[in-house]
């Protein structure tokens, strides 16, 4: 793994890898405004965003190393948590808040969605840069999104959002304050 890679546009780069999940925005972007929830992005975040999903077209994969089919593997594990956190989403009536299915362990796997997939990309592409970009970004979410996020629903959802943060973890493993 290198910070700076010899970077160039190829067929077998990880833009391969970014397509589905573009997919993915589209329609998580269609079921958490139907919800009112979203919409919490600043310009860093805007900033992060945009380069963890353009510059996969300039890594190309390591298909050829064993560090691929870990970067897969995380990636995959990623797409599968992100499409049951948009179930849950989808299935939870609007005016309470989303607390089954992957919510029932972690109040943000969404954001652990996006941990593992960028990760699972900066690993099969061995790009040191991506992976130091996916850190950045997680702590931009960390210290800034999801303090803003839960500040607001708790105003939406009150007691039973407050009730369901003293139960469920912040991250997946962590203690749950």
């Amino acid at each position: 793994m290198s910070l700076i890679q010899a970077f160039k546009i190829g067929i077998w780069n990880s833009w391969i890898l970014i397509i589905p999940l573009l997919m993915i925005h589209a329609i998580s972007e269609h079921i958490l405004r139907s919800r009112g929830a979203g919409g919490q992005t600043g310009i860093i975040m805007i900033l992060l965003f945009l380069i963890l999903h353009i510059l996969p077209i300039f890594m190309p994969l390591k298909i050829d190393t064993i560090w691929f089919f870990v970067g897969f593997i995380l990636y995959l594990f990623g797409m599968i948590f992100v499409i049951l956190t948009l179930h849950s989403f989808a299935t939870t009536p609007k005016d309470k808040p989303v607390t089954k299915g992957v919510f029932h362990i972690s109040r943000n796997p969404m954001y652990f969605s996006g941990l593992l997939i960028f990760l699972g990309i900066g690993i099969a592409s061995l790009s040191l840069i991506y992976v130091l970009v996916t850190g950045l970004w997680l702590i931009f979410i960390h210290v800034h999104g999801i303090p803003k996020e839960e500040s607001e629903y708790l105003r939406k959802y009150g007691k039973a959002y407050d009730e369901y943060m003293k139960k469920t973890s912040k991250w997946i493993g962590l203690s749950k304050s």
